[in-house]
C-alpha cells in the first residue's frame, strides 16, 4: 500500500493540479480515490480566472475576439497563477503577457489597452478617501512651496501610452466601431473615481501630467512646479492646481520640516 502524503504535501500537491491541470503523482496517489475526478477542480479555476479577467479586459477581450482570448488567458492563468484570494486583483501581469505575445504583433496597441483597463479596475477598487479641499489647502503656508507636499488620492492613477488608447477604448464601447487615427501617437491619461463611484479618463497637457507625476513620487510642490514648466513652457501654476484640487484628486497636504 502506498502511504499517504502528510496534509501539507497534498495541500501542495492539489493546489499545484488545481492550477496546472497535471497530476503530480505520486503525490496525489494513493490519497485520492479517483484522480480523474481532479479535473472538475482545475475546469472551475481556469473558468473563474478566465471570467474574472474577461470582465477586467473587456476591449481586449472584442479586439481579439472569443476564441484568441480564451486561449490567450488560459496561457496567462498557467504560467501566472493567482496569489491572492481577490480575484478583482488578479491579472496585473496580463499587459505584458500580450506585449510578449508574438501573435498580437498585428494589434501593437493592445498591451496599452490592457494597460488602460487594468488601471480602470485598479482605480475602481482603490481605498475610499476624504479629497483634500480648497479651505484646508488654504490653511497652509503656501509661502514655503519647498516644504509642501500634496499626496494624490488613492483612486487616482496617471498612465502614459504609446498609443491613443483612450479613443480606442471607447470606439470598442460602441457599434459599430468608428475608424481611429493610430498616428495621434502618445497620450498622458488621468485616470480616477470620482465622488458618484464613476471610474473614467481624462488627457492631461503635459505640465499637468508632470506635476502629477512628481506629487506621485512625494515631491515637494516648489518641486512639481518646476517639472510642469520643464514639461509645458506655458505652464500656469495658481489655476491649474485650483483645477486640479477641485477635481478631488488630493487627500493630503503635508509640511515637511525639512528645507
Amino acid at each position: 500500500m502506498i502511504p499517504r502524503p502528510a496534509l501539507p504535501e497534498l495541500e501542495r500537491a492539489f493546489g499545484a493540479y488545481v492550477a496546472g491541470g497535471r497530476l503530480p503523482a505520486p503525490a496525489l496517489e494513493g490519497a485520492v480515490s479517483d484522480p480523474a475526478r481532479l479535473s472538475i477542480y482545475h475546469n472551475h479555476f481556469l473558468i473563474t480566472l478566465s471570467e474574472a479577467l474577461g470582465a477586467t479586459y473587456p476591449v481586449v477581450r472584442r479586439l481579439v475576439g472569443e476564441r484568441f482570448f480564451a486561449q490567450t488567458v488560459r496561457a496567462f492563468i498557467q504560467h501566472s497563477p493567482p496569489r491572492s484570494p481577490c480575484l478583482f486583483e488578479y491579472g496585473e501581469g496580463f499587459a505584458a503577457h500580450l506585449a510578449q505575445d508574438d501573435r498580437t504583433r498585428a494589434l501593437p496597441y493592445l498591451p496599452d489597452v490592457a494597460r488602460l483597463e487594468w488601471t480602470l479596475n485598479a482605480c475602481d477598487h482603490a481605498a475610499e478617501a476624504k479629497p483634500l479641499s480648497a479651505e484646508a489647502l488654504a490653511r497652509l503656508d503656501l509661502d514655503e512651496p519647498r516644504r509642501l507636499e500634496l499626496a494624490l488620492h488613492p483612486a487616482c492613477r496617471l498612465i502614459e501610452l504609446d498609443f491613443p488608447v483612450d479613443r480606442i477604448w471607447l470606439a470598442h464601447r460602441q457599434d459599430p466601431v468608428p475608424p481611429i487615427p493610430l498616428e495621434e501617437g502618445c497620450v498622458r491619461l488621468l485616470i480616477r473615481r470620482d465622488g458618484e463611484g464613476t471610474v473614467g479618463f481624462t488627457r492631461l497637457a503635459p505640465g499637468d501630467f508632470a506635476l502629477l507625476e512628481a506629487l506621485s513620487r512625494s515631491a515637494a510642490l516648489e518641486a512639481a512646479v518646476g517639472a510642469a514648466l520643464d514639461a509645458e513652457e506655458n505652464f500656469e501654476p495658481a489655476p491649474r492646481l485650483a483645477r486640479l484640487l477641485r477635481l478631488g484628486l488630493f487627500v493630503a497636504a503635508i509640511e515637511s520640516q525639512g528645507a
